[in-house]
This record gives structure tokens, C-alpha cells and sequence, in this order.
């Protein structure tokens, strides 16, 4: 037999045992059948219902997309306008469902979260998928104090994504087409007034250059993330069906320094601009609407900017986990691992992620929100837990001070980052890190004589 015969007759024989296959499945019990397609993603569901005319007929089958529906969090449909639990799914969850969750934004020093989370509706308000910033209070500067617990964010709605509220001019099709709508407080009280629009953009080794009138060359403002391996990165989301964007193509740009000479002028001429720094970053998310509402809502920081640059959101990790105390047999570094609220004195509450590298035994506490002096992807401190911590008399002392009758806890030994504005002279001052609670933790920065404390993220209240 020829090889062009041999060729036909495998691709037969394939051809018929696919239908043998299919014909199978279509002989099989609906209550089979129906389980079968639970277990498979809805691409997949899709595909194999639409192989015949009688596997076709159980394509909108509300039993098949409600179980689908759960993995988001759907359950019941009666907040969607009466639509099905098919055109929810199809309509909306397949597309946006794999935006729920915590994404970190790269903008230059300050960083942002922003929380996509499914509003379930009531009576009054149609069901959706709301995008909201996390902004945090800003202490005022004579009013502020080192010694204070940090405060939850508060939740700024920016965007949603739902069906329209009313019809439009009685075209029915497209009312059961989700779409993304700007809710930001720059619109005022009204809702859904212009279209808004959530992008992917590919991935990069694009990052964020500084300069300004009194630069004598560009500065590279930290990578972040600093690598597609950083552990903050939230690898095991869902990829997004979103229209993908290109990248920015970075211009050719020179490293250099400030000139000493203008060093406190720089601040109140900064511009930022897109180069190459040649760290590969994963694809992310871009925002906007068509009236910049989102825009405005972005962190304000304390010094003029020429911002060209539209920010990224990579997807943050942001497991709950149960602390351990201290003293238990089953805590470990480990256990401290994940996403943390910190007090940052005159900067307020910031965002860190903790990090726990069981090859050095070091815990690293990475800013993912930071502030003017040290910004976000810089590790805030890092500390050793490879030794028990000895300390000084005057360290015991100070101990005893910050932390009062909680002194007896475990306690590691490290460095801090400090910096003045722009984050242009680092120092890296000695610590010690106090494992206070299962969910508390104090950095105690020994030269300034004070603590900051710590507590874990335990999700929305």
C-alpha cells in the first residue's frame, strides 16, 4: 500500500472512531451525559455539543451552564434581569469571569491594587462584575503618628461589567451583550454613562524611566515585577479572553544621574517614559474610559508628573491563610507567607508581600503599594531566619519599649531599605522583625528607636 493510502486510511479510520465516539455519547443517558460536560472546561462543552444535530439540543441546557456557573461564584440568576444561566455564562463569565480577583498595578513609585469582585445584586441592582481601586487614607502631617495599627483600603468603584439596565430602542439581541461601563466617582452620581474598556497587553521587557528638566539622563525606576518568576505573581489565573494589545515600543534611552547641583528641583519636574530594561514581563491588564474618569483615579503623588505611560496590572496573589502563633509546633517562616498591610508613618498604610525562600531562609518583605522615597518593587526589608537573634543590651531595651509584654516572641535580624524622595540614595539601616501574633508582625528599625506594625490581608470585610 502506498503511503499516500496508508495516510487516507489512518485519517479514515480516525474519522470513524470519532464518530463511533460521538455516537456513544449521544446514546448515553442524559443524567451521564450531563455530568460529563460538568467536568470539562466551556470551551470544550461547546465543541463537543455542537459535533451532531442531537448533542446540539442541549447546548442552552440550564442544568449543563448553572454548574459551570459556580465556579465563579453564580448561583442564581434572578439579579441578571431574567437572562439565563447560558447567556450569563456565555455572555459574561466566560469573557470577565477571570478578572475576579486582586491585580497590581506598576505605576511609577506608588502602585495600586485593583479588585475585581462579582456584586450578586438585589431587588434595586442589577448583578455584575465591578472593578474597584484600593485607596488608602493619606495621615495628615501634623497629625500623625508612628505607633498606629494599618488601615483597611477602602474600595473606589472604577469599572462594570454587566448587561445594560434597560433596553436599547428595543433591540433585544444586544441587550444580552455584557458590557464595560465606567462607574468612577469622576462621573458623578450617574452610572454607566460612557464605555470603558479593559485590555490585555502582551508581554514586554517595557519598564518605567524618570526624568526631567534637571536630569542629565534617564534613571530606570525599578522593575516591576522583577522577574516572570516573582512569587507574588498569581501564575495559576485563568488566561482572559480580552482583546490583546501590543506593548509600547520603547525608544532608545541612556542610563545615567541627577545632577547634584539641581538633586532637590528634580521633584517638581519629573516625567516618566517606556524603555527597554530587558526583564520580561508576563501579560497584564490596561484600563481606560472614554472620558479618562478611570484615569483621574489613579494614586496622586506629592510632586508634579508628565506621565505618558499607561499602567500595567499583573495578577496578585492573595490566598487567606490561617496564622500560626509563634510558639506552636507548626508555625514556620512559611506560614508568614502572602499579602500584608503595613504602617508607613507619614506615607500611611502600604501593601506588602512576604516572602518566604526556604534556600536562604530569608523572609523578604516586597512593597507592592509603595510611596515617593522607597516605591513599589523594592523589597521594604529582608531578614535572616537561618540563626536565633541575639541581641545588644540597648536592642533589649528597645525591644522591651516597642513591644511591651508581647517582648517574648521570636524575633530575626535583617536590614530595612530607606531612601529619600525619588528613591535615589538608598540606605540599608539594621532591624528586627517580631513575630507579635499569628496575623501580626512589628519591624522594629533599631537606629530610629521605633516599630511599625504589620497584619495580614484577610480579604474584604
Amino acid at each position: 500500500m502506498h503511503s499516500q493510502d496508508m495516510q487516507t486510511s489512518t485519517e479514515s479510520a480516525d474519522a470513524l472512531s470519532a464518530a463511533i465516539s460521538a455516537s456513544r455519547i449521544e446514546q448515553a443517558p442524559y443524567d451521564i451525559l450531563s455530568e460529563i460536560l460538568t467536568l470539562l472546561p466551556a470551551t470544550d462543552i461547546v465543541h463537543l455539543l455542537s459535533t451532531s444535530r442531537t448533542l446540539r439540543s442541549y447546548i442552552k441546557d440550564e442544568r449543563i451552564w448553572r454548574t459551570v456557573s459556580r465556579t465563579y461564584g453564580v448561583t442564581d440568576v434572578a439579579n441578571f434581569g431574567g437572562r439565563s444561566f447560558y447567556t450569563v455564562y456565555t455572555e459574561l463569565l466566560h469573557k470577565h469571569g477571570p478578572l475576579l480577583g486582586l491585580w497590581a498595578g506598576d505605576h511609577a513609585f506608588s502602585g495600586h491594587i485593583l479588585e475585581f469582585r462579582l456584586d450578586k445584586g438585589n431587588e434595586h441592582r442589577q448583578a455584575s462584575i465591578i472593578g474597584e481601586f484600593w485607596r488608602f487614607r493619606k495621615p495628615q502631617m501634623f497629625h500623625m503618628n508612628i505607633d498606629q495599627p494599618p488601615e483597611p483600603p477602602r474600595y473606589i468603584s472604577a469599572i462594570r461589567i454587566g448587561f445594560p439596565l434597560t433596553l436599547d430602542d428595543g433591540d433585544a439581541p444586544s441587550n444580552d451583550v455584557a458590557r464595560v461601563t465606567c462607574c468612577a466617582p469622576a462621573n458623578g452620581a450617574q452610572l454607566n454613562t460612557h464605555r470603558a474598556h479593559v485590555h490585555h497587553v502582551e508581554q514586554s521587557t517595557n519598564g518605567i524611566f524618570l526624568g526631567g528638566d534637571f536630569f542629565v539622563s534617564l534613571l530606570q525606576h525599578p522593575d516591576f515585577p522583577r522577574s516572570r518568576e516573582a512569587t507574588w505573581l498569581d501564575l495559576s489565573r485563568s488566561p482572559i479572553p480580552l482583546l490583546a494589545v501590543a506593548a509600547p515600543t520603547p525608544g532608545r534611552r541612556s542610563l545615567g544621574v541627577i545632577n547634584p547641583f539641581f538633586g532637590l528641583a528634580w521633584q517638581f519636574v519629573m516625567s516618566m517614559h517606556v524603555g527597554n530594561t530587558g526583564v520580561v514581563k508576563p501579560r497584564a491588564l490596561s484600563l481606560s474610559c472614554d472620558s479618562d474618569c478611570v484615569e483621574l483615579e489613579f494614586p496622586a503623588l506629592s510632586m508634579r508628573v508628565d506621565n505618558s505611560v499607561t499602567p500595567r496590572y499583573y495578577p496578585l496573589r492573595n490566598e487567606i491563610r490561617q496564622g500560626v502563633e509563634g510558639w506552636s509546633n507548626e508555625w514556620s517562616p512559611a506560614s508568614l507567607a502572602g499579602l500584608w498591610l503595613g504602617w508607613y508613618g507619614p506615607h500611611g498604610t502600604e501593601c506588602i508581600f512576604i516572602d518566604w525562600n526556604e534556600d536562604t531562609h530569608t523572609l523578604t518583605g516586597l512593597k507592592i503599594i509603595g510611596d515617593e522615597n522607597v516605591p513599589r518593587g523594592v523589597p521594604s526589608w529582608q531578614v535572616s531566619t537561618a540563626e536565633p537573634c541575639q541581641l545588644s543590651t540597648e536592642e533589649d531595651l528597645l525591644c522591651a519599649h516597642v513591644l511591651g509584654d508581647r517582648v517574648a516572641c521570636r524575633k530575626y535580624r535583617g536590614t530595612g531599605t530607606t531612601s529619600g524622595t525619588g528613591f535615589l540614595q538608598q540606605g540599608h539601616p539594621p532591624i528586627i522583625v517580631a513575630v507579635i501574633g499569628p496575623d501580626e508582625l512589628g519591624v522594629i528599625w533599631v537606629d530610629g528607636g521605633f516599630m511599625l506594625q504589620n497584619i495580614r490581608y484577610k480579604g474584604r470585610k
